[in-house]
C-alpha cells in the first residue's frame, strides 16, 4: 500500500510539498531498500538528508532520522506495515 501524507511543509527545492510518500527517501515515487539504506546512512552520520528527503525518512514522526526509521522502512517492505499508521503520522 502507498502511504501518501498531506503536509504544509516545503521540499528541498523550496516548493510546497502538498503530498509525499512516507519512506520514499530517494524521491523515486516508491519505497525500496535503497530508501532504508539512505535513512541508515543518515542515522550513522555518513550522509545528510535535507528537505523532502528528511521529511520522508522521518517515518516515526519524532523530528529526527534514526536507525529506527531505517528499520521501519525495511519492515514496510518485508511485512507490508502501513507507515502512515505509526504514531505521529496521519493521512
Amino acid at each position: 500500500s502507498s502511504d501518501v501524507c498531506s503536509s504544509d511543509l516545503v521540499d528541498g527545492a523550496g516548493r510546497l510539498a502538498a503530498e509525499y510518500l512516507l519512506g520514499d527517501v530517494d524521491l523515486s515515487g516508491k519505497v525500496t531498500a535503497v530508501d532504508a539504506l539512505l535513512a541508515m546512512r543518515h542515522a550513522m552520520g555518513i550522509i545528510t538528508l535535507t528537505g523532502q528527503q528528511f521529511i520522508n525518512a522521518d517515518v516515526d514522526g519524532d523530528g529526527s532520522v534514526t536507525t529506527s526509521d531505517a528499520i521501519l522502512i525495511m519492515r514496510n517492505l518485508v511485512r507490508g506495515i502501513e507507515l502512515s499508521m505509526l504514531p505521529g503520522k496521519s493521512n
